[in-house]
């Protein structure tokens, strides 16, 4: 109820956000997240908030919204270190690691979070669900291949050393996105961005491409701006300049 006790229902509350989340209920998920995060914040439940901005950041990168996903990964790890939790902070690790390389093209701090992510989980016990494994097991892979063998070892070996609080000091000084750490790197599209960025290029407003989609025009937009940065475009013009260069 409502006078019961607050921790708990914002735990119940978390719990339903993320059914909303799995069923695709962006809205209501991101309503209710943001009202747990507010109580949780105000009773300074340090765990349930990095819990929740986990949470937050996924549903961020669901709605297209790198950067808020990105900030919300961010306060996340730092919270967790603050209080020497773990067993969490692995999974947060992985989504952040994930996201610099897509956002930023960052691959060696992502292979240096990753390492240390697996390092730590292999400490505290903690596994990892199927699904996940094979994504991060994808990952790995394409690091090493855009890394090469040696420089990618020289990453891991780095991160397997890391300690948690220089971890979570890793993943805060990542480089903000559109500074990628190789100037000659390309920054790659997710397989969404390269979506919208065709029917950009095909002359489609954010409208029509979030109806023909059947995505919230506001993703939409969140993904014309990631696309723009990525490939350095200042106008819809010059983004289908870009792409129809590379199709």
């Amino acid at each position: 109820g409502a006078h019961g006790d607050p921790a708990g229902s914002a735990e119940a509350a978390a719990a339903l956000a993320e059914v909303l989340l799995a069923s695709g209920e962006t809205r209501q998920a991101r309503a209710l997240l943001e009202r747990v995060g507010r109580v949780q914040r105000h009773n300074g439940a340090v765990r349930d908030l990095a819990r929740t901005l986990h949470l937050g950041a996924r549903l961020s990168l669901c709605e297209g919204d790198e950067d808020r996903a990105r900030s919300a990964l961010k306060e996340s790890i730092g919270l967790y270190e603050s209080i020497g939790e773990h067993t969490e902070l692995p999974a947060v690790l992985e989504m952040f690691a994930l996201l610099i390389l897509q956002q930023a093209g960052q691959p060696r701090p992502a292979v240096r979070l990753l390492a240390a992510a697996g390092a730590l989980r292999s400490r505290t016990g903690v596994g990892v669900e199927r699904e996940r494994a094979d994504r991060l097991r994808a990952a790995v892979e394409e690091l090493r291949r855009r890394l090469g063998g040696a420089v990618f070892a020289t990453a891991w070996t780095e991160g397997l050393r890391l300690r948690p609080e220089a971890m979570a000091a890793e993943a805060l000084g990542a480089a903000e996105p559109g500074r990628a750490e190789d100037s000659g790197e390309s920054v790659a599209l997710t397989p969404r961005q390269l979506q919208v960025a065709l029917l950009v290029a095909d002359g489609m407003t954010n409208r029509q491409i979030a109806h023909h989609l059947d995505i919230a025009e506001w993703t939409v937009v969140n993904h014309v701006r990631n696309v723009m940065r990525k490939l350095g475009c200042t106008s819809r013009v010059q983004v289908a300049w870009a792409v129809g260069r590379s199709r």
